[in-house]
C-alpha cells in the first residue's frame, strides 16, 4: 500500500474504524465463480454468491456455492474468474463449511496455476489417516455438495 492513506471514519452509530468506500485502493464486488473439474464445466449445475473487497493489494474473498449437479467430469476442483491476479502461490484461508462425500478432518484452499493457465482457486483436504493434504477430485463431491469458503491473497499489480 505504499503511499496510500486510509480514514478511519465513525459510523453512524458512533463506532470507531469503519474504513469509507471512497478511499483510493478500496472496491468492494461481486464476482462469478466458474466450478470446474480440471477446468472443465460441461454438466456442472448450481448457483453461487461471492463478493470480494480489495483494500490496497490485497483482496479478501467470499463464496457459498451450491451444487446441484457434478456433471460427468472428472479431475481436480479448481474455482476461476478471480477478479485479480495473485502474487505467488498461497495458502490464504480455509473452506468455512462443506458437505462432501468424504470425511474430511481438515480442508482449505490454495491459490494457483490451474489446468486452464489462469490463476485458480483449488481445494485441497486431508482424512482422518492421511498425514498430509490432497487436492479435492469430482469423487469427493455429489449432487447437491453445498461450500462456503473465504480467505485472502496479495495481488499481482505488476
Amino acid at each position: 500500500m505504499s503511499g496510500r492513506e486510509y480514514t478511519l471514519q465513525p459510523s453512524p452509530k458512533g463506532a470507531v474504524g469503519a474504513l469509507r468506500s471512497d478511499v483510493p485502493g478500496y472496491l468492494n464486488q461481486e464476482w462469478v465463480v466458474n466450478f470446474t473439474f480440471d477446468g472443465v464445466n460441461t454438466g456442472v449445475t448450481g448457483t453461487e454468491a461471492s463478493k470480494y473487497t480489495r483494500v490496497g493489494n490485497i483482496l479478501f474473498f467470499n463464496t457459498a456455492i451450491q451444487l446441484t449437479s457434478k456433471g460427468a467430469q472428472t479431475g481436480d476442483v479448481e474455482l476461476y474468474n478471480l477478479p485479480y491476479g495473485a502474487f505467488g502461490v498461497a495458502f490464504p484461508g480455509a473452506v468455512v463449511w462443506a458437505n462432501f462425500t468424504t470425511a474430511f478432518v481438515h480442508v482449505a484452499h490454495v491459490i494457483e496455476t490451474g489446468t486452464l493457465g489462469g490463476i485458480c482457486i483449488k481445494l485441497v483436504g486431508a482424512e482422518a489417516a492421511d498425514t498430509s493434504l490432497r487436492y479435492l477430485t469430482e469423487a469427493d463431491f455429489a449432487n447437491n455438495t453445498y461450500i462456503a469458503l473465504n480467505g485472502y491473497y496479495w495481488i499481482y499489480d505488476g
